[in-house]
């Protein structure tokens, strides 16, 4: 069997990672499944926590070759701490027991804090970076919370504080990388509901929602990961079906996204995620997961050529794709002209990171509801337009001048220009 080191965890890809790995998967059966669905990373869940199901979780990492970044009871505490704590915090003798396995990446800290928290957080989290070499990583919270979650924490929900500054989120993802040495931003971002009249809806500012911390992240150098929805977990949320794992991936590709993390594994009784939380059993949505994310894996290596540039919408109003609306929208792509198309869409614009070329990723953003598909058409002064549909490379030739990329309901695509 391949023995992975630790350059190879370490590798620069599109990142599948999967939250909440508890104990009862942590067995040769259960990395199996995960490493089958396409999940090459994991992060928090309990099965990371106990000292020896952590050891049988990072040996059956090293040996399947799934990065992973664990809780350590040792750090990770609700209650601020003083200035005593952070000194006599010793990061590097923690992470003794478990830092010769070449899986063990970092840690994770915390979960959705305010920024009142931040001064504590950072300062502990900085020194374990700079002590020991390892990343440190938390979650942020979503640009959707509130302003007494964005100062207090996901807890605080129902405070009674107001800000109504505009900006107050950006502003949150601003401090965060004033603070935080780590290079790493993560948020969920969850837009896939039903109405009243059970007819699928998109939540109004996914897309903003994404924008917002994605361009917080570039402009300061920092990798941007994000949660998207893998299961329902109250009746007005859905499970989605393998079209909508695929729009939710592009539109992640399409601000510049290298880490798809799926939350969670396997859910609760009344709604199962990945896995059954009793049987462990695959469910239809892993199989229809599992598709999608190694459609991921197959496009990483083509994807991560490219530097993230910006993104644009394409037919938005607040009565078609309303959720599609796109704040400061990138206006600078000259890799395409011309574009014409009846269909709402949304573009991600690359250039390559070594050498010439750009490219592009196109997505159907048509109504789930409608399940329309999509047609695109444009002109490009590259000799060369390479469309990656589901990872599968195709040469696109022109007619008369003009290149068309067609769409299947939630599809979306890479091309490149050369």
């Amino acid at each position: 069997m391949k023995k992975y080191t630790r350059e190879y965890f370490k590798r620069d890809r599109i990142r599948i990672g999967v939250w909440r790995f508890h104990t009862p998967h942590a067995t040769e059966e259960g990395m199996k499944q995960v490493v089958e669905c396409g999940i090459d990373t994991i992060i928090s869940g309990n099965a990371t926590q106990n000292p020896a199901t952590r050891e049988t979780t990072l040996t059956l990492a090293d040996k399947y070759g799934v990065e992973t970044y664990i809780i350590d009871k040792k750090f990770k505490q609700s209650e601020p701490w003083s200035d005593e704590d952070i000194e006599n915090y010793d990061p590097v003798a923690m992470i003794s027991p478990y830092k010769h396995h070449p899986s063990f990446t970092g840690c994770f800290f915390n979960d959705e804090p305010g920024t009142e928290h931040f001064p504590w957080m950072s300062r502990a989290m900085n020194k374990f970076e700079e002590e020991t070499g390892y990343s440190s990583i938390l979650n942020l919270l979503p640009a959707y919370a509130n302003a007494a979650q964005l100062k207090y924490g996901a807890g605080a929900a129902k405070i009674e504080y107001y800000d109504t500054d505009p900006n107050l989120y950006e502003k949150y993802c601003e401090e965060f990388c004033r603070q935080f040495k780590t290079d790493i931003m993560i948020t969920d971002i969850y837009p896939l509901n039903w109405d009243t009249y059970g007819r699928k809806i998109i939540n109004k500012k996914y897309i903003e929602n994404i924008n917002q911390i994605a361009r917080v992240a570039h402009r300061h150098g920092k990798k941007f990961w994000c949660c998207i929805q893998v299961h329902a977990w109250r009746a007005a949320k859905r499970t989605p079906n393998e079209s909508e794992y695929r729009w939710q991936c592009y539109c992640m590709l399409s601000f510049g996204c290298t880490g798809i993390l799926l939350w969670n594994y396997q859910g609760s009784e009344e709604f199962p995620s990945l896995v059954h939380p009793t049987t462990l059993m695959p469910t239809d949505s892993y199989y229809d997961c599992q598709k999608v994310m190694w459609e991921m894996r197959n496009l990483s290596d083509t994807y991560i050529q490219y530097k993230y540039l910006g993104s644009f919408n394409f037919n938005y109003s607040e009565d078609i794709a309303y959720y599609l609306y796109i704040s400061d929208q990138y206006t600078d792509f000259d890799g395409i002209t011309d574009i014409k198309s009846n269909d709402s869409l949304l573009f991600g614009c690359f250039e390559k990171k070594d050498g010439k070329g750009k490219a592009f990723t196109v997505v159907n953003m048509n109504e789930f509801q409608d399940e329309l598909p999509a047609t695109l058409k444009f002109k490009t002064k590259a000799k060369k337009v390479t469309i990656y549909r589901k990872a599968e490379p195709e040469l696109l030739t022109a007619n008369r001048g003009v290149y068309t990329i067609n769409l299947e309901c939630g599809e979306g695509v890479f091309v490149t220009l050369d």
